[in-house]
């Protein structure tokens, strides 16, 4: 715990600005909840490494110089043997700088490849929409706390429509060009994290200038104007991975993710990481590739009988539907996709939590191999 403590000091005194975007912050708590929930988030990791595998097989023989990977992370979920015995030029890029510790111990286990680390918030921007949106509430002077509200919601939808492109800056300009010389592009379960940092950049400001019970009973007010700006970030992060025309691509995504409640008093002390599953439609039947719906494991049916369940549905992209195939080949015309089978990631089990509350997300993985006849 010290060791932790000291940790994130030491980052957010060298990493001001990542750190004040809450990367530090998260970055630990993923930790804690991969040592908390080991075995819950076993089988997800397995899914995701197994995934990173079958995506190797579907790139040509041929291709073996270089990979870029989004959201590494402690490489906890990067399949890193696999990995190494296929690329020798490996760009390892995430947010959080308490990762790099993973990725120079990486580097010492093969000094024979050839790395290179880039300690960026991908969007360019995020930064920069904190400092106008902080400064904006700041200037807001007006005494009646509703129409205060009310110019605040307005301001947070105007801001990413005010600041629409990208400051330039040394760091994110080398993440792109090792982005753009890339044979190959994985991206592990960044694009759901993307929105999460602005709608971690809105409450905060909110919960600076209202208090944070304002703002928690207001969310369904501030969530519908933050899903203007994390919609432009997602659809900006796509554009960006298709512009690098002639790679192989393997994005591991949030599908739809599931947040429950159990009544019952004692539901704490009973396993119910497989509470939920996924349950496949017939591919014929449907226009999305693995369509499908949550159904409650039968072995769990006494429980229920005495604990009401409540369940709540998010959309982690925020309208971007990547199990839509006419929707995946506009925002990727010069790749072939490819879908593989989703998993359920048991991310916060319930029989961990005191207030009996969980959450599962649906994890889907999209294949897109370059056409490789396709205009520069």
């Amino acid at each position: 715990m010290m060791l932790d403590t000291l940790r994130y000091l030491a980052a957010t005194i060298r990493h001001r600005d990542l750190a004040a975007l809450g990367f530090v912050a998260s970055g630990l708590g993923i930790e804690d909840r991969i040592k908390r929930f080991k075995g819950a988030w076993g089988s997800h990791l397995h899914a995701t490494k197994s995934a990173q595998q079958l995506w190797q097989t579907k790139i040509p023989i041929d291709t073996d110089g270089s990979c870029s990977v989004l959201g590494a992370g402690r490489l906890h979920d990067l399949d890193s043997g696999a990995l190494l015995a296929r690329f020798s030029k490996i760009s390892l890029v995430d947010a959080n700088p308490l990762a790099l510790p993973a990725w120079r111990t990486l580097k010492r286990q093969y000094p024979r490849h050839s790395f290179s680390f880039h300690n960026v918030e991908v969007t360019g921007i995020l930064f920069r929409w904190k400092q106008a949106l902080e400064s904006r509430l700041l200037e807001s002077h007006e005494s009646n706390k509703a129409a205060a509200w009310s110019k605040a919601l307005l301001t947070i939808r105007e801001i990413p429509t005010t600041f629409s492109s990208c400051e330039s800056n040394a760091p994110r300009e080398a993440f792109i060009s090792s982005l753009h010389s890339s044979d190959a592009i994985l991206s592990l379960n960044l694009l759901s994290q993307i929105p999460l940092g602005w709608q971690h950049v809105v409450e905060s400001a909110l919960s600076k200038r209202f208090g944070r019970t304002w703002v928690e009973n207001h969310e369904s007010e501030w969530l519908q104007e933050y899903f203007v700006g994390a919609n432009a970030l997602l659809k900006e992060h796509l554009a960006l991975l298709a512009s690098s025309k002639k790679s192989s691509i393997l994005i591991i995504y949030d599908i739809e993710n599931l947040n429950f409640e159990l009544s019952r008093p004692q539901a704490h002390s009973v396993e119910t990481r497989e509470l939920f599953q996924w349950k496949t439609l017939d591919k014929e039947c449907s226009l999305e590739p693995y369509s499908g719906t949550w159904s409650i494991n039968s072995a769990f049916d006494q429980l229920l009988a005495s604990s009401c369940l409540q369940t709540e549905s998010i959309d982690p992209l925020c309208n971007i539907n990547l199990q839509d195939e006419s929707s995946v080949r506009n925002y990727f015309p010069n790749h072939t996709p490819e879908w593989i089978r989703p998993w359920v990631w048991n991310i916060s089990p319930a029989c961990f939590d005191p207030l009996n509350k969980g959450s599962v997300h649906l994890v889907g993985g999209l294949i897109l191999a370059p056409i490789f006849n396709s205009p520069e």
